[in-house]
């Protein structure tokens, strides 16, 4: 059981990145059209954890003997997710490896919730993938707005060229670092009271000092996206990498936008429907 528990986990830690089955993921977001990438990093992975999920009630909690064994394992690669994702992540210079590096991590924190084995554990999933989708769709319209763009070094007049283009990416970045008051901060809330609830103090500590290490990158890109300036020419260059927008793209963008507020200020209605969903995971 254990044997094949562990080639099925390994499988599904496969396809959701998560280390140390990450390797693929940065040169996979790099090559890949950024419309594809953006396909693949936002939509399939609220049904990969749906059955993870299912996978993880039916199977683990029936059967005890191998609750301990989950648990170190789910441990192991909730942290090293984390770990790569936040210090690999500060070296990068392309924007895609870095977006890539950046969803590692984040799959690290919500394997920690789910890893907690109680109903806020899977709830903080549901709602931290919820977030996470939403945060993803403000960022990969806004990137998929600027042309033949791949060096974060390439961003540097965006400010003066399309400041609500860069508005859309500031905050949304600061919602990942889960900084208050966007519902990033809330998504990682609810994960660390899952394991505090859980006594899982050790991994607790850890991911609260790596997730303060990885919001180091993040301020990186919002310096460079902001406050750097090149040379006139560059600039002039610079006018030409802001392509058109639909209309339809626009306003899903603007909802995704105004959720990141929203959501952190009457949280209740996303509450409870993570708590139904959670209820029919069961």
């Amino acid at each position: 059981m254990i044997i094949g528990s562990l080639f099925i986990l390994s499988s599904i830690f496969f396809k959701l990145a998560i280390a140390p089955f990450h390797f693929w993921s940065p040169d996979v977001y790099e090559g890949a059209p950024t419309i594809v990438t953006a396909f693949f990093s936002i939509v399939p992975k609220l049904g990969i954890f749906v059955i993870f999920i299912r996978f993880f009630n039916n199977i683990f909690y029936d059967l005890p003997n191998l609750i301990s064994w989950w648990v170190t394992y789910g441990c192991l690669c909730g942290f090293l997710s984390i770990l790569v994702g936040s210090i690999i992540a500060i070296q990068q210079t392309r924007i895609k490896r870095l977006l890539a590096y950046s969803a590692i991590s984040h799959m690290g924190y919500i394997l920690i919730g789910l890893i907690a084995g109680n109903i806020e554990g899977i709830q903080s999933v549901f709602f931290y993938l919820i977030i996470y989708i939403i945060t993803n769709i403000c960022i990969w319209g806004s990137i998929l707005g600027i042309k033949k763009i791949k060096f974060i070094s390439e961003l540097k007049n965006l400010f003066l060229t399309n400041p609500l283009l860069v508005i859309t990416l500031l905050i949304s970045f600061f919602s990942l670092a889960g900084v208050p008051p966007l519902t990033g901060f809330l998504s990682k809330l609810f994960v660390f009271i899952s394991t505090i609830e859980s006594n899982f103090y050790m991994i607790l500590l850890f991911s609260i000092f790596l997730s303060i290490i990885s919001t180091f990158y993040y301020l990186r890109l919002i310096k460079i996206i902001t406050f750097e300036k090149s040379n006139i020419l560059n600039f002039l260059e610079s006018n030409l990498i802001v392509s058109h927008i639909t209309k339809l793209m626009s306003f899903i963008i603007t909802c995704c936008f105004f959720s990141l507020f929203l959501l952190f200020m009457f949280p209740l209605p996303l509450y409870l429907t993570t708590y139904y969903l959670t209820l029919l995971s069961f």
